[in-house]
């Protein structure tokens, strides 16, 4: 700067200023070159337009390190073993490993890393390569000089195998819209902030109440663009994205709310990497756009991530932009996403937060001087408990009479799906009360059965899966 001030001091130089040059944080990587759709200010092709990919080498001059957030991978597996992933993988705290024991009494036998919900087992791996080649994308271990790096250089993925693999050359087929839910339901109860959900399927009550009851908690959904669930669902938590591999050259879906690259260099199965095509690509980047921005407003709500991921993106001038919807939830783009009246002040406003002091439109339950929309408190306690049921009858089980929660009214809390019982009945929802299950024994059955609850208060906490014992008898008293 002395050179400088010389020079503008000197009679002979009419103006002088420093030259800046700032370079953005880029990975030491090997192959972070090939990741186009990370950084690529050429376009796919000799049409295409500029800089058509994700600008993370910007983003990652904000932050790097999203593993204060679990990011639940809901898919074929994922690699455990794989070097690019293996240290970024989420690690269950209160389990064992190895020990045959549920230490966490969740119901999941040493379920360190995740879940494998098609064979029932805690070894989620992925024998087709989809779930790995997309864990890679979110978070594949980054500036290791190894290999690719995720949009999050540290992460923690759950590894949730729900999906079987390749089927004549069409992904994740052999799961069901059962695993999907149960896997849904355990990365709430791990509190994962962000899952995804690359898939489609037929309508699905359960599809459905998995995204729902992630909406009641707080959790974002990530999925990927199709005609099928849970692409087509409106909730508010629930962000679809579709490919663009060239700027005239898109997925055609109409459930959509944003585009991106959908061509990816990820990890492989076996310590290797490989190219793949698809809207799940961009699934895996979208999510870990929200997760470092949970990591640095731990109280933001799926809603305001979708207005953000949406006053964010760059709109192209062509015909395909007409494809993208707008949920009813949602309104034009740069206007306010929130979806509920988060602090109890009367406004569905951008202003939604939680104060220390409770106001006048909201109780406090507890009395502890916060607002009971926004005092997380404790989990709600759901008690185990026993029913008669008299043989060919229907029976409505008020599962909520012995529950409770010390933060809120027991009217505010929401039974997750009851699950078990299949073998000896069926379950449902009273069509009056939601809250109360209703089982139904197969036809002549007399004996015993049983299923699992859990409860999720007004602000997202799960409480512990509790068991209702069942007994079929020919009369009851």
């Amino acid at each position: 700067m002395g050179l400088i001030a010389a020079a503008i001091g000197s009679q002979s130089v009419a103006n002088a200023e420093g030259r800046r040059i700032e370079m953005h944080a880029t990975p030491n990587d090997p192959m972070f070159p090939l990741q186009r759709s990370f950084n690529w200010i050429r376009g796919f092709g000799p049409t295409d337009v500029s800089d058509t990919d994700i600008d993370a080498p910007e983003a990652w001059d904000v932050r790097t390190d999203a593993s204060s957030v679990i990011v639940a991978v809901i898919d074929s597996g994922i690699d455990l073993a794989h070097p690019d992933l293996a240290s970024n993988l989420w690690r269950n705290p209160g389990e064992i490993p190895g020990n045959r024991v549920d230490d966490d009494l969740n119901g999941y036998v040493d379920d360190v890393n995740g879940f494998d919900f098609l064979d029932r087992d805690a070894l989620p791996d992925d024998e087709s390569g989809h779930g790995t080649h997309l864990a890679g994308i979110v978070g594949a271990v980054g500036n290791d000089g190894f290999g690719v790096t995720g949009v999050a250089w540290r992460a923690r993925i759950m590894p949730l195998k729900a999906s079987a693999p390749y089927s004549n050359g069409v992904c994740c087929q052999g799961g069901s819209t059962i695993t999907v839910f149960e896997a849904v339901r355990y990365a709430i109860s791990k509190g994962a902030k962000v899952i995804l959900m690359s898939f489609s399927s037929s309508s699905s009550e359960n599809i459905q109440e998995a995204v729902a009851i992630a909406e009641q908690a707080g959790v974002l959904v990530v999925a990927a663009d199709s005609a099928g669930y849970p692409a087509r669902l409106t909730n508010s938590n629930l962000v679809t994205v579709g490919w663009m591999e060239q700027a005239t050259n898109a997925s055609n879906y109409y459930n959509i709310d944003l585009f991106a690259p959908g061509e990816a260099v990820s990890t492989w199965p076996g310590s290797v990497h490989e190219n793949m095509r698809g809207s799940s690509r961009f699934g895996r980047a979208c999510s870990r756009g929200g997760s470092p921005h949970f990591g640095r407003r731990a109280e933001s709500v799926p809603a305001e991530l979708s207005w953000r991921f949406d006053g964010r993106a760059t709109r192209f001038s062509r015909s395909k932009s007409a494809r993208i919807r707008r949920r009813a939830a949602s309104t034009s783009l740069g206007s306010v996403r929130t979806t509920w009246n988060q602090d109890g002040d009367g406004r569905i406003d951008r202003a939604d937060n939680c104060p220390q002091d409770a106001n006048s439109d909201q109780g406090d339950f507890d009395s502890d001087g916060f607002g009971d929309r926004c005092d997380r408190g404790a989990p709600p306690n759901a008690v185990n408990d026993s029913a008669c049921v008299v043989r060919n009858s229907p029976r409505r089980i008020h599962v909520l009479n012995n529950d409770s929660d010390p933060d809120h009214a027991k009217g505010s809390l929401m039974v997750i799906a009851p699950w078990g019982a299949r073998a000896n009945g069926t379950l449902s929802r009273w069509e009056t009360d939601q809250n109360v299950v209703v089982f139904t024994p197969k036809t002549g059955y007399l004996g015993t059965a049983s299923f699992r609850y859990t409860l999720v208060d007004p602000v997202g906490n799960v409480s512990r899966e509790a068991t209702v014992s069942l007994e079929v008898k020919a009369s009851c008293p």
